[in-house]
């Protein structure tokens, strides 16, 4: 079988390459992985990592900015004329999530939405009508003629609509928790799609009028090297992490009511900013108000500032192994959540209102993708900071049934790459 791999940005090389998500498909088949020219931070590294497969080849695309126009402009509106579906698309409508403006494609857009009274199938066909030929990744595709072409899939990118358009016989691979739910309408169908476990599987037929369509749940690519750190007998754990969150919130204050807790543990506090934060405060990567808070080893300060260093996507072995060993994972809303509680440490969620968010974490608690997390072990939501120092105890009693259920979100790590040839038939 000969198979196409496109990757669109360097969070796709990080999740799905770098990872070794990918790599039995990459020994066993010969594949054309056609790399956009969106990959900057990790593009030698992801040339470097196929380069060591024999039957790899690799090839180059650009982006086309009329189509991603079109893709956005599609996902605005769907959510406005389909916030019934999703629970995410009602909250963002509620809270004026989506900026105000509109541009003339989605002013097109939900004309056409209101003359085709919502039939989707219509829309579709309309959108498809719209969307503009992209000769380049045809022309890195075509001469190599794939069985099948893998794209991983976050709802914002057009390429996975041309390569449809194109004929070939596309895969999309999710990428994100949140993404079935949470960024739009799909306008148009892949013939298969790998999602993350039974909740996207369920989500994706129910959001997307997609009930005659295959979805499979694989896994999460970027998961993938935490079933050998799991595998890891650890006999120490002892200090606190908190993750920083990429949206506004107050992480000093949480920080604050956190401390005396961590000392109670006999435990020091690590903190994490997330390294897409929007701005995080000076004074908090400084920690210079506390004797026992410090930053994480892998804190850089290029974070926050996307496209000045490849920490902007930090190793997700070193940063698995480095999570695996703390005795307490705190953060915000976040995916951090799940990684920690598949390593078996477990976690407090945060989702209380700080007045910094536009939509409180309180109201994000009711996104698709969260809903049924306070049934996950290992895990206590914090619904205010003034209660933080209860959560901790409560969490640390838990840690023996860390994960548990976590297979409804999430299939759990291992052999994503085998399940993906599972899934196409190689």
């Amino acid at each position: 079988m000969k198979i196409g791999i496109v990757i669109e940005n360097d969070m796709y090389v990080r999740n799905f390459i770098l990872s070794g998500a990918l790599d039995p498909i990459f020994s066993k088949h010969e594949t054309m992985t056609v790399l956009s020219d969106q990959p900057v931070m990790l593009r030698k590294a992801a040339e470097e990592h196929i380069g060591y497969f024999p039957k790899a080849k690799m090839g180059h695309y650009r982006r086309k900015q009329e189509n991603i126009n079109l893709v956005y402009g599609w996902n605005r509106i769907s959510i406005l004329f389909y916030q019934d579906r999703s629970s995410t698309f009602s909250s963002k409508v509620k809270y004026n999530w989506l900026p105000p403006e509109y541009s003339k494609t989605e002013i097109q857009l939900a004309k056409n939405f209101r003359d085709f009274n919502n039939d989707i199938q219509e829309l579709r066909h309309s959108f498809e009508q719209g969307l503009f030929p992209n000769t380049t990744i045809d022309f890195s595709l075509y001469n190599f003629e794939p069985d099948v072409v893998l794209f991983p899939h976050t709802g914002v990118e057009a390429t996975g609509y041309e390569l449809i358009k194109a004929g070939y016989r596309t895969i999309f691979l999710q990428n994100g928790w949140d993404n079935i739910s949470s960024k739009g309408i799909l306008p148009m169908l892949p013939e298969h799609m790998g999602v993350w476990g039974p909740q996207s599987v369920h989500l994706a037929k129910s959001i997307n009028e997609a009930k005659g369509y295959k979805f499979t749940a694989l896994g999460c690519a970027r998961y993938e090297p935490i079933k050998e750190t799991s595998k890891k007998t650890l006999h120490y754990r002892q200090n606190i992490l908190f993750a920083g969150s990429t949206a506004p919130f107050d992480e000093y204050a949480a920080l604050a009511a956190l401390q005396p807790h961590g000392k109670a543990q006999r435990a020091d506090l690590v903190y994490r900013p997330h390294p897409w934060a929007e701005g995080f405060k000076s004074e908090i990567s400084d920690l210079s108000f506390s004797d026992s808070i410090f930053m994480d080893k892998q804190y850089n300060p290029a974070w926050g500032a996307r496209g000045i260093s490849s920490m902007g996507y930090p190793g997700l072995v070193q940063f698995y192994s480095d999570l695996s060993k703390y005795k307490l994972v705190v953060t915000p809303l976040s995916s951090v959540m799940m990684e920690a509680l598949l390593l078996g440490v477990p976690v407090v969620a945060l989702a209380y209102n700080d007045g910094l968010n536009r939509i409180p974490l309180s109201e994000i608690l009711k996104w698709e993708h969260f809903k049924g997390i306070e049934e996950l072990g290992g895990l206590v939501v914090c619904h205010d900071v003034k209660t933080i120092g209860d959560c901790v105890p409560q969490a640390l009693k838990k840690s023996k049934s860390a994960g548990i259920h976590a297979n409804h979100f999430v299939t759990l790590p291992g052999g994503y790459g085998n399940r993906v040839l599972e899934m196409i038939g190689g």
